[in-house]
C-alpha cells in the first residue's frame, strides 16, 4: 500500500473510532480528492450484508462445530451459573465468523463486538466463553476478530480475553477488501479460510460437494 493510500485507509480508521467509540483524535490534513475517496471507503464500512440481529440465531457451516453449538445452548440454560451475556457474545462472535467465511469482514459487526465488550463486558464469564470457543475451534478466528479491533479500532490486547494469537495481516484483510469494491468471504480463498477455519473449509466443501451431487441427480 503506497503512502496515499495508507493516510486515506488512517483518516477512515479515525473517523470510525470517533463514530464508534468516542475517539477525540484529530484528522490527517489531506487533500479534497482524498477526501472523496475516503467518504467512498466509508460508505463501504458501513453497509451491511446481512445486519446482526440478536433475536436471530446463528449457525456454523461445519456440522462438527454446529453440533457443538446446539449442545452448548442446549445445556448453558440449566446450568447453576447460567449466563445469558455469554450466550448472546457467542452469538454475536458466531455472526461475525459466518459473515466473515461467506460474505467478508463486517465493520458494524465487529464494532458490535466492542460495544458489547465495554459496555457489558463485566457480564460476561471469559472463562466459560474460552472454554466454548476452544470446543467450537474458533479460537483463530476470534483472534482474527481480536486482531482487528486492535488494529482498526485501537483497542488494548488486555480487554481481549478470547485472543490468543495477534494477526499482523488484520488490517491488510480488511483495506484489501474495501479497495475490492464488493466484500467476498473467504469462500473460494482456500488458504486464508484454512488458515483461520479449518473446519469452516470442511464444511463449506462438504457442502459444494452436496450441491454439485444434487445437480447431477436433477
Amino acid at each position: 500500500m503506497n503512502k496515499t493510500t495508507d493516510i486515506i485507509f488512517e483518516n477512515l480508521f479515525i473517523q470510525l473510532r470517533r463514530k464508534a467509540f468516542g475517539s477525540d483524535e484529530a484528522d490527517i490534513p489531506m487533500s479534497q480528492w482524498k477526501w472523496q475517496q475516503a467518504d467512498l471507503l466509508m460508505k463501504k464500512a458501513e453497509e451491511e450484508a446481512e445486519p446482526y440481529s440478536c433475536a436471530k440465531t446463528y449457525h456454523f457451516v461445519s456440522k462438527f462445530q454446529e453440533k457443538k453449538r446446539e449442545a452448548i445452548c442446549a445445556e448453558e440454560p440449566h446450568t447453576i451459573d447460567t449466563s445469558t451475556e455469554t450466550l448472546e457474545f457467542l452469538n454475536l462472535i458466531i455472526y461475525n465468523i459466518d459473515h466473515i467465511e461467506r460474505l467478508g469482514i463486517s465493520i458494524p459487526g465487529i464494532i458490535l463486538i466492542g460495544k458489547y465488550l465495554r459496555q457489558r463486558g463485566d457480564r460476561v464469564d471469559f472463562v466459560k466463553l474460552d472454554n466454548w470457543i476452544n470446543k467450537l475451534h474458533i479460537r483463530r478466528m476470534t483472534s482474527l476478530i481480536g486482531s482487528m479491533l486492535i488494529d482498526i479500532f485501537h483497542f488494548e490486547a488486555d480487554e481481549l480475553p478470547f485472543l490468543h494469537k495477534r494477526y499482523r495481516k488484520a488490517r491488510a484483510l480488511l483495506c484489501t477488501q474495501l479497495q475490492r469494491g464488493t466484500a467476498t468471504g473467504f469462500v473460494g480463498k482456500t488458504s486464508s479460510l484454512l488458515r483461520y477455519s479449518p473446519f469452516g473449509a470442511v464444511g463449506y466443501w462438504t457442502q459444494l460437494t452436496k450441491n454439485a451431487i444434487d445437480s447431477i441427480e436433477e
